[in-house]
């Protein structure tokens, strides 16, 4: 599975107050889409890279085979009788091969190392543009993320502030109406008083009832004591 694939596929829980899922899923799509775009272009690359190194592996080839000719072609000058103008004229021409392969070689290297180069180039390139651009565009994610952070916990400060300040505003009203409440007992428990004091006192210019004092308790001087009624005669009680 690419690059592309793990980001094209891949899914986020949504949350109250989170990213919009369309975005989110738009964004991810074409980061995918460059990151296929990148791949294809740097298999394209690879592709003239190994083309310009075919070539390159067959003209050493050649030279390596000129080389050869040209080095069994002295053998043989150097084994013949001494040659005529002609014979000169054959060493010259392999020597002219020789020096046509290895400026064929050379120019096949020169030109792969200068593909291989740029390819490079180029990758890193597009790499350091995509990667570029994913940073920053995380940078701002994470800056609304906690903007969307910041903004949740002011809400749920001033949730928390005003709740105190209803319960404040409750507990005042209930000191006030216990007090209210103390108030109106005391101003009862008041009149009530005074009612009881003016009813005694018309009973009592009226000549009328009388509340009477409770009786007492209290055992008279001359009444007999719990003792003396227990005659002497009479036996004591069984133990």
């Amino acid at each position: 599975m690419d690059g592309s694939s793990l980001v094209t596929q891949v899914e986020f829980d949504e949350v109250k107050k989170g990213y919009d899922p369309e975005q989110v899923e738009n964004y991810l799509e074409q980061l995918g889409e460059r990151l296929t775009l990148l791949a294809a272009n740097l298999r394209k690359a690879v592709d003239r890279a190994e083309a310009a190194e075919a070539r390159a592996v067959a003209a050493l080839k050649e030279r390596d085979a000129a080389v050869s000719r040209a080095e069994a072609a002295e053998r043989k000058a150097a084994e013949a009788p001494p040659a005529t103008s002609g014979g000169d004229d054959g060493t010259e021409s392999i020597k002219k091969m020789l020096m046509l392969a290895q400026r064929t070689a050379d120019s096949a290297v020169e030109e792969a190392q200068a593909s291989a180069k740029n390819i490079v180039a180029d990758a890193r390139s597009k790499a350091a543009e995509i990667v570029g651009d994913a940073e920053q565009r995380a940078e701002r994610l994470l800056i609304e993320a906690q903007k969307v952070g910041d903004e949740m916990m002011q809400e749920k400060s001033a949730a928390i502030v005003r709740t105190v300040s209803q319960l404040e505003a409750r507990r005042d009203d209930l000191l006030e109406d216990t007090n209210r409440l103390g108030s109106y007992l005391s101003e009862h428990r008041q009149r009530l008083a005074e009612t009881l004091a003016s009813l005694q006192a018309a009973v009592a210019a009226d000549g009328g009832l009388r509340v009477d004092p409770e009786p007492s308790l209290a055992v008279a001087p001359d009444a007999p004591r719990a003792t003396e009624l227990v005659s002497a005669d009479d036996p004591p009680p069984a133990a």
